[in-house]
């Protein structure tokens, strides 16, 4: 008999570190693409998009207004319990509810060139990645996960939709002149009853 020169991998807890490790790798990228957009994108993008002014008149056009409105300082909170108590993806898992936190955007405007008055507003539940800067595991060690019941190999990347961990795959627009066929068999049975 020949002996290969391949090697069973260890599964020892050093082994996991470097499994971990490799996903880590892998996955940062997808990660810390999420916490760009909630960190910083998404502001940006909002100062970006500036306001915008119009013109409101009565019914008879002569009593015009300029009325201008514009977004600012887009807000995110790690999601919590109604009573404001951290929410956990554990707790997401065990519920089956989703891992969401809130959008809050202050709404401005301004009449006539008055001083601008503001409110702000809740723009509902927005899922979060696991592992991202604003999920509570995140920078965990692998001892304090497991204490607040996750797995010490963790590596984000998942979305908690209704307690089901979800990837989410992002497609890219094909290349040009570049044919794609996918066969699966699920195409065929869609619509045979």
């Amino acid at each position: 008999m020949s002996t290969s020169s391949h090697t069973v991998p260890s599964t020892s807890a050093g082994s996991k570190v470097s499994h971990k490790s490799k996903f880590n790798t892998l996955l940062r990228p997808h990660v810390e693409g999420f916490s760009y957009f909630t960190d910083e994108a998404l502001r940006r993008g909002i100062d970006d998009l500036g306001g915008m002014t119009f013109q409101v008149g009565g019914q008879d056009g002569t009593s015009t207004r300029t009325v201008e409105v514009w977004y600012t300082d887009p807000t995110w909170s790690k999601p919590q319990t109604p009573g404001g108590k951290p929410f956990l993806p554990k707790h997401a898992r065990e519920l089956g509810e989703s891992y969401n936190s809130t959008l809050r955007l202050t709404f401005n405007y301004s009449i006539d060139g008055s001083p601008p008055m503001s409110f702000e507003r809740k723009q509902g539940p927005f899922p979060i990645m696991l592992g991202s800067t604003l999920c509570h595991t995140s920078g965990l060690s692998p001892s304090k996960l497991v204490k607040i019941g996750e797995e010490a190999t963790e590596f984000g990347g998942p979305f908690i939709i209704s307690g089901i961990e979800r990837c989410i795959r992002l497609l890219q627009v094909p290349r040009c002149n570049v044919a794609l066929a996918i066969k699966r068999p699920t195409y065929k049975s869609r619509g045979s009853r």
